[in-house]
């Protein structure tokens, strides 16, 4: 699988307010579907528009 469009696949399951957990978790079991050795999937900022502190 190419890197942009799991890139882009990533983004736009963000985009859709879909859990960077289930998105993480999807992204892994398409590469797995490949002959990929592995994957390593970064994000940073706040994800959601909730506070972190109280």
């Amino acid at each position: 699988m190419h890197l942009n469009i799991l890139a882009e696949f990533i983004a736009e399951q963000l985009k859709n307010r879909i859990s960077f957990r289930k998105a993480r978790k999807k992204a892994i079991e398409l590469t797995e579907q490949t002959d990929t050795k592995g994957i390593q999937i970064q994000s940073g900022g706040v994800l959601t528009k909730k506070r972190l502190t109280r």
